[in-house]
């Protein structure tokens, strides 16, 4: 077998997609440059939590928010993970089933709106807390995006 770094992006790509070896994944995750494929390593249900941990600590929120995606993403680190700067990684934590009742509570008091919204959907968020949310409208979720939308004129 090649090693990474003889690999083409092609190759690569679609090894951090479908591998199913947890080392190939940690060892991909620390030696590739190319941070465009780190987010297909985040995604794959065969990455541990420990390679997971580690693509948490990267500069791109994107990365972050798909590490919250991963099954494999341990409720320690979503509860890290959801005091994260950018609210898309504090969004996907909010929807993640996954996330501890506790999180949840926490993130319910976050600035956002959307994040809200999405602890207010999480089956795992405690009934109690989940109507004490603000009902966001349609009106206001558009107007988060500064989208249109004909309905309100």
């Amino acid at each position: 077998m090649k090693r990474i770094e003889q690999l083409t992006f092609t190759e690569l790509l679609e090894l951090c997609k479908n591998s199913k070896s947890s080392s190939f994944l940690h060892k991909a995750a620390m030696q590739i440059k190319d941070e465009c494929l780190l987010p297909e390593i985040a995604k794959n249900s065969h990455t541990i939590n420990t390679t997971l941990a580690y693509l948490a600590k990267k500069q791109n929120a994107y990365i972050r928010a798909c590490v919250t995606e991963n099954k494999n993403t341990s409720k320690k680190l979503l509860c890290k993970l959801s005091k994260d700067k950018d609210v898309i990684v504090r969004i996907a934590v909010a929807q993640n089933r996954n996330t501890s009742p506790t999180t949840l509570v926490n993130l319910a008091k976050d600035k956002s709106k959307e994040v809200r919204m999405w602890v207010k959907r999480n089956p795992n968020t405690p009934p109690k807390i989940a109507k004490k949310i603000k009902k966001i409208n349609e009106y206001e979720l558009y107007e988060l995006h500064g989208l249109h939308n004909p309905e309100y004129d």
